[in-house]
């Protein structure tokens, strides 16, 4: 199983100033997010733009992805400081 995660840049200005880093890709199974030093809620959309999970977390994280289909993955990141990103 692997997958690619899109890395467009984030939609607000303030989102450009983050410093997420998200790896490896492509994913096979897992990935790890680091940059997160606040609570934020992640989601991961699929390309029919559906929800295929959603987490809450507070700092650095590994995401298990192993049950989702072969495919091209976005990542959204909310939080109160950049209020959202895409990666």
């Amino acid at each position: 199983l692997s997958c690619y995660v899109n890395l467009s840049n984030g939609i607000y200005e303030s989102a450009k100033n983050n410093s997420y880093k998200i790896y490896p890709n492509p994913v096979i199974n897992k990935f790890t997010i680091k940059g997160i030093d606040e609570k934020s809620t992640i989601q991961i959309i699929n390309g029919l733009g559906n929800c295929v999970l959603e987490k809450e977390i507070n700092q650095n994280f590994d995401i298990e992805i192993g049950n989702l289909p072969n495919g091209i993955y976005s990542l959204i990141i909310f939080n109160k400081t950049d209020g959202f990103t895409s990666q």
